[in-house]
């Protein structure tokens, strides 16, 4: 796996500003490219032409969520949940990460916690706007862009978190891939029912 992003234009053209664009006046395909196609699906409770497998109900089918696998342990982090915590220090086997989230642009990463010898604990630095767009580490105070992983100022200035991959998907299809998932927020996790029984 790579790691891979989900965000809005703006915030990606700020992060790369050399990005190449499919021009789509040359496309062959033509449609409006500003309206999503997709808008009435991501509401409606159908899944698509591909029935689930299993019988989950710890999420709705069509919440989205950023799915974690790391050495065996697999792990879900609902959008809605990182709404209300925007900045989540974890561990998923035996790794130290950080879960980001703004829910501004539905733009999420997952970072490795551990620099050099230390494992540093997160929280958000809210910027004017009040959106968390900087964390600041509890252990040097160092600020951090919390879409790239990079320390901005403080005495870690300069260096930058391992990107974990991840991945964006409806609560309905990570589910199915990994029914034993462990979800980010549940006390308990009630065993799914098998889709063969």
């Amino acid at each position: 796996m790579l790691p891979a992003m989900h965000t809005d234009w703006g915030t990606w053209k700020r992060l790369h500003p050399q990005t190449l664009v499919l021009d789509p006046l040359k496309s062959s395909h033509r449609r409006d490219y500003n309206v999503d196609p997709y808008e009435g699906y991501y509401y409606s409770h159908d899944t698509g032409v591909i029935p689930t497998r299993g019988e989950d109900q710890r999420l709705n089918p069509k919440a989205f969520v950023i799915g974690v696998r790391l050495d065996g342990a697999i792990k879900a982090y609902p959008f809605t949940r990182l709404s209300q915590k925007p900045v989540v220090n974890d561990t998923v086997a035996n790794t130290s990460v950080v879960v980001i989230f703004q829910e501004r642009n539905a733009t999420g990463q997952v970072f490795n916690r551990r620099v050099g010898e230390h494992v540093l604990t997160f929280a958000p630095a809210v910027s004017g706007t009040g959106e968390p767009l900087t964390m600041r580490d509890e252990q040097t105070g160092s600020v951090w862009s919390s879409v790239e992983g990079l320390a901005l100022e403080g005495g870690l200035k300069g260096k930058r978190l391992e990107q974990i991959p991840a991945t964006y998907a409806f609560w309905f299809a990570w589910k199915d891939y990994y029914p034993q998932t462990a979800v980010y927020g549940e006390e308990s996790q009630p065993q799914p029912k098998d889709a063969s029984q």
